[in-house]
């Protein structure tokens, strides 16, 4: 769907699956994958990646770190720090990570970046206050910048999807009549 200066996109399925120029993968504050998908990602990356990260001794959360994909088919994982091993995730945090992960998409000129649907795990965030938040933050991103021109939305599931096309919808139209 067009919006603002690019297009934002849903997708059921796995991040790595996709061509898109960057991947924004979910870490601790200790530089550890934060959830399955963060593990998944760095293990497809490689080992490198891993070490990589673990040069930085520490990232604040709502800070991001850049880095080559590894042996993934896209050019960068941003890395985006929205946990601690000891704190679980809160939307404030989520909402700076993301974007400050978008900003430094921008400021790479990365062309498009698939964002998963992290921290909605047992016990960390609603799955509709997870939407919300990566919904709008997109999509307020692609009013007002030019990079990255396309942002794909990444969900593992049917159920999640629909909670991420109804956040859409909102944005785009306004509160659902009740």
């Amino acid at each position: 769907m067009n919006w603002g200066l690019g297009e934002i996109d849903t997708f059921v399925g796995d991040v790595w699956e996709l061509a898109t120029e960057a991947i924004i993968c979910p870490i601790h504050c200790e530089m550890r994958p934060a959830g399955q998908i963060g593990v998944d990602l760095l293990r497809r990356a490689g080992h490198e990646i891993e070490k990589e990260l673990l040069r930085t001794d520490h990232l604040p959360r709502g800070q991001v770190i850049l880095t080559d994909a590894g042996d993934l088919d896209c050019a960068r994982l941003i890395h985006m720090a929205v946990t601690t091993l000891a704190k679980g995730p809160t939307v404030e945090v989520l909402k700076e990570a993301l974007r400050n992960a978008l900003m430094m998409a921008y400021y790479n000129q990365l062309r498009s970046v698939a964002i998963p649907a992290a921290y909605i795990e047992p016990g960390e965030l609603l799955t509709s206050a997870v939407a919300k938040t990566m919904v709008g933050v997109s999509m307020d991103h692609l009013v007002r910048a030019r990079f990255p021109g396309r942002i794909v939305l990444v969900v593992p599931t049917d159920y999640v999807h629909n909670v991420f096309l109804q956040e859409i919808e909102t944005v785009r139209y306004g509160e659902p009549l009740r």
